[in-house]
């Protein structure tokens, strides 16, 4: 019997914990807790620092975009508010699109592929959803990419193509309209004048 309580006893004991080690519990989750807050603040940092360096690269690299919106926005002004359709695309794109060579920014890179799909059409008779439509297949899917909704609007046209057998003036029409689309768009969208391009719209792939 002896030997029973014994063991119990020391059972017993081995479960009682002292002042001591709970003070040496408590300092070790303390220390847990100050190491994860520490973590924390670190990461954070971290990503406070990420962005920033993205902001001075952005900054960086779309300065020349920057500066030629600084320089023409009275420009930009006056053709915004040019009645004729036509004479603001022809302004505009002058304006954004060299002769030859990449474009500054996102907004000239999207009046040369809308230029592009115009000039096939009224030049050669091309219709961008056409197999071989000399680069107005391509235009179009970078512009179904880059500006909201205009997907859904080439998609009406493509389904219209035997419509536009019969209908002469049909494709040309429905043209103007998303042309005139997508110069408000680009209005509205201010910063595409500031952002240098990095896109040719000849690398997309023609909208299956």
């Amino acid at each position: 019997m002896s030997k029973i309580v014994k063991k119990l006893k020391e059972d017993v004991d081995d479960y009682i914990e002292t002042d001591a080690d709970i003070d040496s519990d408590i300092d070790a989750q303390i220390k847990a807790l100050q190491d994860k807050r520490e973590q924390r603040k670190r990461d954070a940092q971290k990503r406070r620092d990420e962005i920033e360096l993205k902001k001075k690269q952005e900054a960086e690299e779309n300065k020349e975009a920057v500066e030629f919106y600084t320089k023409n926005k009275e420009e930009l002004e006056r053709i915004k508010n040019i009645e004729d359709e036509d004479d603001r695309f022809e302004k505009l794109f002058d304006l954004l699109v060299p002769s030859s060579g990449p474009t500054l920014t996102e907004a000239g890179e999207i009046m040369r592929a809308l230029g592009k799909i115009e000039s096939r059409y009224y030049n050669d008779g091309d219709m961008f959803f056409e197999e071989d439509a000399g680069g107005a297949e391509n235009a179009a899917s970078f512009l179904s990419q880059k500006i909201t909704k205009v997907e859904d609007k080439f998609q009406e046209m493509a389904d219209k193509a035997v419509d536009y057998l019969y209908d002469e003036d049909g494709y040309g029409n429905d043209l103007k309209d998303i042309v005139r689309y997508i110069i408000d768009y680009i209005f509205l969208h201010e910063e595409l004048f500031q952002k240098k391009s990095k896109d040719d719209y000849l690398d997309y792939n023609p909208i299956e």
